[in-house]
């Protein structure tokens, strides 16, 4: 704090830093009468003046409504609102604490006290973790170490074991076998030929498929009834149709045809559609081929996106290269698909090692 002239009139004067912006500003105010009185009266006045210029802490629900507003304009509707629904789901369990105050440890055990399933609880926390990062390279938080402490929670019922990410070639067939519904067969037979992802493949009309090629330009969200961009700008692709893939083509728009004349619905040119004629939703086939994967192969967890992998180690197993298969599925670099894809290699190679080691010449 410090005095200093102004065009003849005298100031009391302090630098103060915004801790949010980096910057600094000087606050002054006048000393009048130029007297001890008066220099009193504007220390107590600057003081109060440098006091509200402090940048407020800030609640987590301050910082929030700036990465949403940011999300909005930058990601695809269905991710910001996914982002934005885990979000809020956060902060109904941990309140609205101040940014700078926040723990690990806080938000653990809140996260515990809600009594959520651990695959929920990992998945709100890799959706938090997403905007502490956002926060820390905003400057919103002073470095990242919320960031890095906030873990996972150890789940027993979760399978990490490379192979349970993907099903077998007999287990496939088994899966397939065990449908009685023709169209979850063919759509499911579809998924893992194509290796699409099934918001792709939902999104699908017959103009996007030829017996040559599948074109995947958008993709589908049931939650939100609405046709938007693939995952990435390398999910824009064009899929080949190999020979076993186009015989499942020419069935699915066989039974699609059928099924349009048994229920009566006009056509949309979906290349698949629900009994009522709209397009099929998520829900309701990841529902049926979990139950019918739990009578076959009850020791993995199958899902939509399980086909995808299956894909992607049938096609290694086949001996095809690491970079057609990603080009296929439509991504520049995926860890998972070079895990399953050295991981099938490596099998084959064990097996190739042992049919050699039998082999004598000169025995």
């Amino acid at each position: 704090m410090w005095e200093t002239t102004i065009k003849g009139a005298l100031y009391l004067q302090e630098r103060t830093y915004d801790s949010n912006t980096g910057r600094s500003r000087i606050i002054s105010t006048r000393i009048t009468p130029a007297n001890a009185k008066g220099r009193k009266e504007a220390q107590k006045r600057l003081l109060e003046r440098v006091e509200d210029s402090k940048p407020k802490p800030l609640h987590i629900s301050d910082l929030i409504e700036m990465y949403e507003k940011e999300l909005e304009k930058t990601v695809r509707y269905s991710t910001y609102k996914r982002n934005v629904c885990s979000i809020n789901t956060m902060m109904e369990i941990i309140g609205d604490p101040y940014a700078d105050r926040i723990t690990a440890g806080y938000i653990r055990q809140k996260l515990i006290d809600s009594g959520k399933e651990i695959y929920t609880l990992n998945e709100l926390i890799k959706r938090f973790k997403t905007f502490l990062m956002w926060c820390y390279q905003n400057d919103y938080l002073p470095d990242r170490s919320l960031y890095d402490k906030l873990k996972k929670f150890p789940d027993p019922g979760r399978r990490d074991r490379i192979e349970n990410k993907f099903l077998e070639k007999e287990e496939l067939h088994a899966l397939v076998d065990a449908m009685g519904l023709e169209r979850w067969k063919l759509l499911t037979q579809f998924l893992a030929l194509s290796g699409l992802r099934i918001g792709e493949a939902t999104a699908l009309n017959n103009d996007d498929v030829t017996s040559q090629y599948i074109s995947v330009t958008k993709s589908y969200s049931e939650n939100f009834h609405l046709i938007g961009e693939p995952k990435t700008r390398s999910s824009i692709r064009e899929v080949f149709v190999q020979p076993e893939l186009l015989e499942v083509i020419k069935k699915i728009r066989v039974c699609m045809m059928r099924q349009r004349m048994n229920f009566g619905y006009e056509d949309k040119g979906y290349f698949f559609a629900g009994a009522d004629g709209g397009r099929i939703g998520y829900a309701a086939y990841a529902k049926y081929l979990k139950e019918t994967a739990a009578k076959v192969v009850p020791d993995k967890q199958v899902t939509p996106h399980t086909l995808r992998h299956t894909m992607t180690s049938l096609f290694a197993e086949a001996g095809v290269s690491l970079d057609v298969i990603s080009r296929r599925l439509g991504h520049e670099s995926s860890d998972l698909t070079r895990q399953i894809y050295l991981h099938i290699t490596k099998t084959r190679k064990i097996a190739d090692n042992a049919e050699i080691q039998s082999v004598t010449l000169f025995a």
